[in-house]
């Protein structure tokens, strides 16, 4: 592969994270880290997106009605209301992953603070981001350099659904740049 490019979204950006600062790590060009970060839960000196209470809430509600549960939760990724076949074809696909392993993954992503593996990004980066995340994203451009931030108005974490062209657009700018 003569130019790689990495693109993460949600629990992809720790996924990237764990690769990048491993020592066999083979670097990409560039990386682009969409709506997500280096560790999700609110700590004393990280804005995090969700409080302790929070995730014990959503795993906890896993377990009484998945169905439910995921509905609701795929549901608010999204600003708008999307056509009811999307949200289907989500809460489908969700689905064939065992509750087990959607448990122990959202466990990690919960528990998880990659927050030092920041500082092994040493390739430029894109951050994308909502507004209600946006201090999460300045957390991590302060921490690594060659970084830089954009921030998909009117949209929810699921931008990359919601508004494609405004997604797409900020790659092409950032991944055509030399």
């Amino acid at each position: 592969i003569e130019r790689c490019y990495l693109v993460g979204w949600n629990a992809g950006v720790t996924t990237l994270l764990e690769y990048l600062s491993s020592p066999e790590t083979l670097a990409p060009e560039k990386v682009v880290f969409a709506e997500g970060g280096p560790a999700m839960v609110k700590l004393e000196d990280y804005p995090g997106s969700v409080t302790p209470q929070q995730a014990r809430k959503l795993l906890l509600s896993f377990q009484e009605d998945r169905t439910k549960a995921m509905d609701s939760y795929l549901r608010g990724l999204f600003k708008t209301r999307q056509p009811e076949i999307l949200y289907k074809e989500l809460l489908e696909s969700n689905q064939k992953t065992p509750t087990g392993a959607a448990v122990s993954l959202y466990f990690d992503l919960f528990t998880g603070d990659r927050r030092s593996a920041l500082r092994h990004v040493a390739v430029p980066s894109l951050i994308v981001a909502t507004p209600e995340n946006r201090a999460n994203g300045e957390y991590m451009k302060a921490r690594i350099t060659r970084c830089s931030l954009e921030i998909i108005e009117d949209a929810g974490a699921a931008f990359i659904l919601e508004k494609p062209q405004a997604f797409n657009q900020i790659l092409e700018s950032f991944l055509g740049e030399h």
